[in-house]
């Protein structure tokens, strides 16, 4: 099972309220900058009420 559908999972059971959507924010080895972030999120078109968060296994 993948980190993004484990962490869905967990999401679900903890915060019933609404859809969260983790976005994978890494690009190749390198944490994606903000501007890369904020484009890949518009690119899911997510609907309005999902919480989206983004996850990096490395730090800005």
């Amino acid at each position: 099972m993948s980190i993004e559908t484990r962490l869905t999972k967990l999401e679900a059971k903890s915060c019933p309220e609404g859809p969260a959507i983790y976005f994978w924010a890494m690009n190749g080895c390198r944490p994606m900058t903000d501007l890369e972030i904020e484009q890949g999120i518009a690119a899911l078109h997510a609907p309005a009420s999902a919480r989206v968060t983004s996850v990096q296994w490395l730090g800005n």
